[in-house]
């Protein structure tokens, strides 16, 4: 997933998130890919989009632990956090 999102050259419109398996006896493999995957998508990502992330209902934070507050810092609003997490940019009343 890193190398296909180095490769995307157009603006990203919709990114879904969910490479690794989340493990409750390992979860930062699955941490550190996931924010690996937004800090290289997240340049690429159109004015108005929508990033959706997966495995995040889990007491150690699910994979989105690390890479939803950077999402949140990159001008992304969390607008639903349950199993799967979704973050809009540019848009007043999408969801």
């Amino acid at each position: 997933s890193l190398d296909a999102l180095k490769n995307i050259t157009e603006p990203i419109d919709v990114l879904y998130l969910d490479s690794y398996d989340h493990d409750d006896a390992n979860p930062e493999p699955c941490q550190l890919h996931q924010l690996e995957e937004a800090k290289i998508a997240i340049p690429k990502m159109a004015e108005k989009s929508i990033i959706l992330l997966d495995d995040a209902e889990f007491s150690d934070g699910g994979k989105v632990k690390l890479s939803g507050p950077f999402i949140e810092q990159s001008g992304f609003k969390c607008v639903t956090r349950e199993y799967q997490n979704l973050y809009q940019r540019g848009y007043d009343h999408l969801f």
